[in-house]
C-alpha cells in the first residue's frame, strides 16, 4: 500500500516499493546500514541504500534468487540508523520479496530429441545449405 506502514509478513513486489523513513524529534536520524536475510538459499545481503528527496531511503537491489514459493521466499529486512547524538537503533520487518525487475518468465517450448541431425530439402546433415550451379 502506497504511504502506508508495511505490515509484518507483507508481500512486497520489488525493492523500489519500500521506502525507509526515519523519525527523531530532536536530531537528524541517519541510515548506517540495511540488511536483508532469509529466502530459499537463507541468503544474508548487507544492501546498498539512495536516500530519497523527501528524506526517506530506498534499498538498491541485490543479486537474490528466489523460488516464488510461498514459504520460502520469507527476508527479514533490518535497518540500522543512528542520530547526531551517537545514538543507535535497528527495526527488524518480516516480508516476502517478489522481485518484478529480476523476474523471467518464458512461454513452455515445443522440441524433437533426436539422436542426428535433421535434413530439410535445402540443406545437407551438416546443416550446410546446398546451392545449385547455374
Amino acid at each position: 500500500m502506497k504511504n502506508a506502514p508495511l505490515a509484518s509478513g507483507s508481500t512486497v513486489y520489488g525493492l523500489e516499493n519500500i521506502a525507509i523513513s526515519l523519525n527523531d524529534a530532536l536530531t537528524k536520524p541517519v541510515l548506517e546500514r540495511l540488511e536483508l536475510k532469509g529466502g530459499p538459499a537463507s541468503d544474508s545481503v548487507i544492501l546498498g541504500f539512495n536516500q530519497n528527496a523527501d528524506g526517506s531511503y530506498t534499498p538498491d537491489y541485490p543479486r537474490l534468487f528466489p523460488t516464488l514459493v510461498e514459504n520460502t521466499d520469507k527476508y527479514t529486512l533490518t535497518a540500522y540508523a543512528t542520530d547526531t547524538k551517537g545514538n543507535s537503533t535497528q527495526k527488524k520487518h518480516s516480508v516476502r520479496l517478489l522481485s518484478e525487475k529480476n523476474l523471467v518468465t518464458t512461454e513452455k517450448l515445443k522440441t524433437l530429441g533426436v539422436v542426428k541431425a535433421l535434413k530439410n530439402q535445402r540443406q545437407h546433415s551438416a546443416g550446410r545449405h546446398a546451392y545449385r550451379a547455374v
